[in-house]
């Protein structure tokens, strides 16, 4: 798993994260860490922190002013975050199966990068990628390897469907058995056997009601009205906390042209939102919310199609040991059929 992707899943923090180590742990699979991704967790996750700590004390400032008062917080200083990832990994350390980077690995990678073979190329000179892939290759010899990145170099093309030819190959000539995956949720897919049972249209429409507000502020750029949902791919997981279920969703809902002005003016849309979030079983209720996508397709004053969209990014949000979570949190109940 590639640095992005653990910072993309708050350090496998994130309910998607929950479903995937609970999904490891059931069926003794490892985790593997190269001593370079590692690293780079750290650096990487320490920056966001400080970037974070930042935002809030800016807007903190702006706050106090407004409201007139002074009320003292307290963040964490950088050898808090340090250590917090490192308590981090430790809870982990059952799971994982550390791979130092040798002399081995660092000549075969800058034998990859001099030679212009993936995943570097006469563009991009990854170093650190090709590590990667020496390191994948070297534990391919004891395990079948899943290697979760979505890295374009790793690929064939930009579809990021199959893994490149020319690694493939090498894979097989090697003896390791190797797949890729884009993200965590595609490899639990591979991973998971049996599947949690959930009414999908129910669960569909609560999450569109949970965020129909915030997905009509992003698509009223567009002057676009939302109407009503119109269908749903859902795919739940189970995760460490047995109440709760990862939930892995795209919503299409139906959007007209809202603006008077126009000649199109009433004339269907849609909108597709791609994201993830947690259903918390016992209590019926959707939480943890996070977009990653959310794309709009419409008819222009001139009568030509039209496309937005807009991607999220949540790698700058750190949760710290297991305290309580600060991040924003929708929740709206589900009542029962």
């Amino acid at each position: 798993m590639d640095t992005n992707t653990w910072r993309a899943n708050l350090l496998l923090r994130t309910a998607m994260g929950s479903a995937f180590l609970y999904t490891l742990n059931s069926a003794q699979h490892k985790l593997g860490l190269p001593e370079v991704i590692e690293e780079e967790i750290y650096k990487h996750t320490e920056i966001a922190a400080s970037e974070a700590k930042e935002k809030i004390d800016r807007y903190f400032r702006d706050i106090q002013a407004i409201a007139g008062f002074h009320s003292p917080y307290e963040l964490p200083n950088e050898d808090k975050i340090r250590e917090s990832i490192t308590a981090r990994f430790q809870e982990l350390e059952k799971l994982l199966i550390r791979i130092p980077f040798t002399l081995e690995h660092a000549k075969s990678a800058l034998h990859r990068v001099n030679q212009n073979r993936p995943p570097s190329s006469t563009k991009r000179q990854q170093f650190k990628d090709c590590a990667i892939w020496e390191a994948a290759l070297d534990l391919g010899r004891e395990y079948d390897i899943f290697l979760v990145s979505n890295d374009g170099d790793f690929y064939k093309d930009s579809k990021r469907k199959e893994l490149n030819q020319i690694l493939e190959e090498e894979a097989k000539e090697s003896g390791v058995s190797l797949a890729v995956f884009t993200s965590i949720e595609g490899c639990l897919e591979c991973l998971e056997g049996n599947r949690p049972t959930v009414d999908a249209k129910q669960l569909a429409m609560r999450i569109f009601e949970a965020t129909q507000e915030e997905i009509s502020r992003t698509v009223s750029k567009n002057n676009l009205r939302l109407t009503e949902l119109s269908s749903q791919n859902i795919n739940a997981f189970i995760t460490e906390n047995h109440d709760r279920l990862a939930v892995e969703y795209v919503i299409v809902v139906e959007a007209v042209n809202a603006d008077i002005n126009q000649i199109n003016a009433g004339t269907s849309a849609s909108v597709t939102v791609e994201g993830s979030c947690t259903y918390n079983i016992e209590n019926q209720i959707v939480e943890h919310n996070q977009f990653n996508s959310v794309s709009a397709q419409w008819i222009s004053t001139d009568g030509t199609e039209k496309s937005a969209k807009g991607v999220y990014l949540h790698a700058g949000t750190v949760y710290l040991g297991r305290g309580p979570d600060v991040p924003y949190t929708t929740r709206i109940e589900i009542s029962e059929s």
